[in-house]
């Protein structure tokens, strides 16, 4: 008896393991406007774009044009901040939101390149699936956690939330700067409790369900969810284990905003 439940009590706490992030510095990143995806794959990256459009219409993405990231390592990047200026003619606070994708244009030259650099990342884990189209599933993903975040902490359409606003009063400009940029702040974003609630679901250990994703879904909970989706959208067998838990946990809260 003792034996038993001393057996029972181990397996529960390892099923209820916290997660653990390594969350890794952020590095500042150079940009230039030049458009980054080149010919051999466009096809992909429009098809991507309208395909994950098409299934989450909350995503409004058909719109964005990419630029390019400037970096050795970064592959892709997706934006999301709340900017001030002055206008020069009325002196007035201009507060503009802003969203964006960036890849980086050497990576995505060619489909060689590209799927070389993938199956260099998928090789070490840094990346959930091997498809040609991962790591741009992964950087829609991020920009999926944003707009889920805006729905669900100001309820409010990305439209209104890119919407500029000009204020002649400082005070209440900073005061809107504020509200816009804690709602997809770190620790108030969509993705923040997503890996408990897949976790939960699956009924097993945070660092087994980390390993069955990616080294890089370690990160942070807004990378793991990102490598999720990629890992869920990209996988051949929509009714695995994995598939079927993260479709059904992400359409579960889509459906409560």
């Amino acid at each position: 008896m003792g034996g038993r439940g001393a057996h029972s009590s181990m397996e529960a706490s390892k099923k209820s393991a916290k997660f653990e992030w390594t969350r890794e510095r952020e590095t500042k990143k150079k940009y230039s406007i030049e458009y980054p995806i080149g010919e051999e794959n466009k096809m992909m990256y429009n098809d991507t774009i309208g395909n994950l459009a098409s299934i989450f219409p909350i995503l409004e993405i058909k719109d964005i044009v990419p630029i390019t990231v400037i970096s050795k390592t970064v592959a892709g990047v997706a934006m999301m901040g709340v900017t001030s200026s002055l206008d020069p003619q009325t002196g007035n606070t201009i507060i503009e939101p802003i969203m964006g994708l960036a890849f980086n244009k050497e990576v995505f030259k060619t489909k060689e390149s590209l799927e070389e650099t993938i199956k260099r990342n998928f090789d070490l884990k840094h990346l959930a699936a091997s498809n040609t189209n991962a790591i741009v599933v992964h950087e829609i993903a991020h920009i999926l956690d944003f707009q889920l975040s805006i729905k669900q902490n100001l309820n409010i359409s990305l439209t209104e939330f890119l919407k500029p606003t000009s204020f002649a009063n400082a005070t209440e400009a900073e005061s809107r700067q504020g509200k816009l940029r804690n709602a997809i702040a770190r620790g108030k974003r969509f993705s923040d409790s997503f890996p408990e609630a897949l976790r939960s679901e699956m009924n097993i250990n945070a660092s087994e369900l980390q390993n069955m994703v990616s080294e890089y879904s370690k990160k942070s909970p807004a990378e793991f969810f990102a490598e999720s989706f990629a890992k869920w959208y990209c996988s051949s067998n929509k009714n695995g284990e994995f598939e079927r838990a993260f479709y059904k946990i992400l359409r579960e809260r889509i459906n409560k905003l």
